[in-house]
């Protein structure tokens, strides 16, 4: 993968997936069209049984939400 953080040879698997998601936020903001994004603190209350899964697939990088068994 030839990207400004997957061109660092000291970044494979984990080390990898950890620098893409300090950028999730950034983009997701930005495909939402940059503006100021307001979420109530009652809706950030209510993920706590929510998990977030982060991997690369190919030249992708996969975010999944799922509940824990």
């Amino acid at each position: 993968m030839k990207t400004a953080l997957g061109s660092d040879p000291r970044l494979n698997g984990d080390g990898l997936v950890d620098r893409f998601k300090d950028q999730l936020l950034i983009v997701m903001l930005k495909r939402l069209g940059g503006g100021p994004l307001r979420i109530p603190i009652e809706e950030m209350d209510r993920t706590g049984t929510d998990l977030a899964s982060f991997r690369l697939v190919g030249d992708d990088f996969v975010v999944s939400l799922f509940k824990p068994h």
